[in-house]
C-alpha cells in the first residue's frame, strides 16, 4: 500500500500536465486523506465479520436459561432465555427452577440439557 501511494505521488510530482491551478500540497493532503478513510473502513469491514450473532437460531444456541416446568424426554417443557418463554424437550429429566443450557433448535422449540450446579454438591 505504501508502495503504491508513493509511486502515485512520484507521478504526481515528476508529471509535466497542468494541473489548472491546483496546488500540489492539496491535492497530497486529499490523497492522504482518502487513503486513511480508506484504512479505517475495511478495518471497521473486517471486525464486523467477527462479532457473534445476535439474531436468529445461532444466537440463542449456548445460552443459559431457566426451566419454568419439569422437562422429561417424554413430556415438553416451558424454558426462560433471553426474557422469553419457549418450548423445550430434553433428553434427561430436568425440574422446574433448574438452569438449562440451549443446544439446538428445531421448529421454534429448544433443545436443553441441565447444567449441573457446582455448589450443589458442596454441603455433602
Amino acid at each position: 500500500m505504501k508502495l503504491i501511494f508513493e509511486i502515485f505521488i512520484q507521478e504526481l510530482i515528476n508529471s509535466q500536465a497542468e494541473l489548472e491551478g491546483i496546488p500540489m500540497a492539496f491535492i497530497i493532503l486529499i490523497s492522504i486523506i482518502v487513503i486513511v478513510l480508506l484504512t479505517i473502513i475495511i478495518y471497521l469491514g473486517i471486525k464486523s465479520q467477527k462479532i457473534k450473532n445476535s439474531t436468529g437460531k445461532f444466537a440463542i444456541i449456548g445460552e443459559i436459561g431457566i426451566a419454568k416446568t419439569d422437562i422429561s424426554p417424554q413430556r415438553e417443557g416451558k424454558v426462560l432465555v433471553q426474557g422469553e418463554i419457549w418450548q423445550a424437550i430434553s433428553k434427561e429429566n430436568i425440574l422446574a427452577n433448574d438452569k438449562v443450557k440451549i443446544i439446538n433448535i428445531k421448529s421454534m422449540i429448544l433443545l436443553v440439557e441441565k447444567i449441573i450446579d457446582k455448589n450443589q454438591f458442596a454441603s455433602y
